[in-house]
C-alpha cells in the first residue's frame, strides 16, 4: 500500500524481504489447508485504516475520539442485538474488558502517533512482530503445536523482517552520514 498510495520506494533488500515474507505467508497458508479469509480480511482492513491514518495526519487523540465516536453506534447496536448486559458480567472479567479497551486504545493512539511519521511500507513489515509475539504466546504459554510447516514459514518472514530493518538501518546512516 505504501507503493500504491504513498509512491514510496523500496531498495532491493527491501523486495527481497517483501519476497520472503509472501512466500512465508504461502507456506503457512498452504499448510492451513484453505484460505484463511479472516486473516485476510483482518489484514487488508488494517492496511487501510493505515491508509487512512496517513492520510488524515490528525492529532493522535482527537482522531481516536473520532474513530471511537463513529463505532460507538455499531457497538451499542451489537449489545442491544446479542441481548448482552456486560453490567452483569462478574467484576473480574468486567475489569479485565476495561483494561483491554485501555491497552487497545493507547496502542491506536501510538499507532496514530507514529503513522505520519515513517514510511508506510515500513509499517507494513513492523506488522509481522504481533503474528510473531502470538506464536511465542501460544508455544510458551498456552503450549500450541509448533509443526516443522510453521517453522519453515515464519523463518522466511523472520528473515524478511531481519532483511528490512538491517535495509533500514543502513539506509538510515547514509542518510545520517549525508546529513553531518
Amino acid at each position: 500500500f505504501g507503493l500504491i498510495f504513498f509512491k514510496e520506494r523500496l531498495t532491493r533488500p527491501q523486495i527481497i524481504a517483501i519476497l520472503s515474507a509472501v512466500i512465508g505467508v504461502m507456506i503457512l497458508t498452504l499448510g492451513y489447508g484453505q484460505f484463511p479469509i479472516i486473516a485476510f480480511s483482518l489484514a487488508i482492513s488494517f492496511a487501510f485504516y493505515g491508509v487512512l491514518k496517513k492520510k488524515a495526519a490528525a492529532e493522535p487523540l482527537s482522531g481516536l475520539f473520532l474513530e471511537t465516536l463513529v463505532t460507538l453506534p455499531f457497538a451499542l447496536l451489537t449489545l442491544g442485538v446479542t441481548d448482552s448486559q456486560p453490567l452483569a458480567m462478574p467484576t473480574g472479567a468486567l475489569l479485565a474488558i476495561i483494561m483491554l479497551g485501555i491497552a487497545t486504545a493507547v496502542q491506536l493512539m501510538l499507532f496514530g502517533y507514529g503513522m505520519p511519521k515513517i514510511p508506510f511500507v515500513y509499517v507494513g513489515i513492523l506488522q509481522y512482530i504481533a503474528p510473531t509475539l502470538t506464536l511465542l504466546l501460544g508455544i510458551y504459554l498456552f503450549n500450541d503445536v509448533f509443526t516443522t510447516i510453521h517453522f519453515i514459514a515464519f523463518l522466511f518472514i523472520w528473515i524478511a523482517v531481519a532483511l528490512f530493518t538491517v535495509s533500514g538501518l543502513s539506509a538510515g546512516k547514509i542518510r545520517m552520514k549525508k546529513v553531518s
